[in-house]
């Protein structure tokens, strides 16, 4: 962005990183060429191109074909990921997962001395959290510290 500014005196109004988005779609692809081909393109990626002297007053053909043709697949990529729905919220290990972005208290939690706090869900009995993910929650109900606690509670 710094250079954009400098060197054009332009200054993007909106930058968006695509590999984030492609993450927000539910895709785990790493890199352009991966994310590309994930769509079913081929993109060339010279290397010997990519790490060439970009700040010679005139660029090869090659290095304006490679400037080219990332521009291009930066776009494409963008418009299919911006065009994907957005995954479904699933149930994970049978809880809920989101609920307006707050964990639910599952039915059972609460016996089992889950509360909600300000900033997520804590075991009262043991004094831990916040637990923001259903799996945090599972996890910790079954240690071995809970499971004591639990039974000293039931005079197990």
């Amino acid at each position: 962005v710094q250079k954009m500014e400098s060197s054009f005196n332009l200054m993007p109004t909106t930058i968006e990183d695509l590999v984030d988005l492609a993450r927000k779609k539910g895709r785990d692809e790493q890199g352009l060429r991966a994310l590309v081909g994930s769509f079913g393109h081929k993109i060339r990626k010279d290397s010997r191109v990519a790490r060439s002297d970009w700040s010679v007053e005139t660029l090869t053909p090659d290095q304006i074909r490679y400037a080219a043709e990332e521009a291009h697949y930066a776009f494409m990529l963008h418009e299919h990921l911006r065009d994907l729905a957005d995954p479904a919220i699933t149930k994970t290990e049978g809880f809920d997962v989101v609920n307006q972005g707050v964990l639910e208290l599952q039915p059972g939690w609460e016996d089992q001395g889950i509360t909600r706090r300000h900033d997520g869900l804590y075991c009262s009995w043991c004094e831990k959290g916040p637990m923001t993910v259903p799996m945090v929650v599972d996890r910790h109900l079954k240690s071995k510290i809970h499971v004591k606690k639990h039974q000293d509670r039931l005079g197990v």
